[in-house]
């Protein structure tokens, strides 16, 4: 098992985000998806589905993804490229001295 694995998607010679990749155990991933503002519009969910593919094609059979409640455009995003909620991390996401729940998402190969 792997401790960690970067996937940068490049249009052109640009990097236009990476998505970062966290072994929780042999078959499931917690991912983080992070693309540049001016490349969202166009590229983020077809790199989103590239980075998906590229993980089911190392063996995993799940991914994983906490979002929170701060940015519920992260959350719809995640939405969209075919994560589902599963649950809610209570009081885990510490942003200006404030606790903030957040969504736990899932995807199932």
């Amino acid at each position: 098992m792997i401790g960690a694995a970067y996937v940068v998607g490049i249009v052109g010679a640009d990097p236009i985000g990476i998505v970062m990749y966290h072994p929780i155990n042999v078959i499931t991933w917690e991912c983080h998806v992070q693309v540049l503002p001016e490349y969202r519009k166009e590229f983020a969910k077809e790199f989103a589905h590239k980075a998906i593919r590229w993980a089911w094609d190392m063996g995993v059979q799940k991914l994983v993804a906490q979002i929170p409640f701060l940015y519920p455009n992260v959350r719809d995003f995640g939405l969209s490229v075919g994560f589902e909620v599963e649950g809610i991390n209570r009081k885990s996401y510490l942003k200006k001295g404030q606790l903030h729940d957040q969504w736990y998402l899932g995807l199932v190969r």
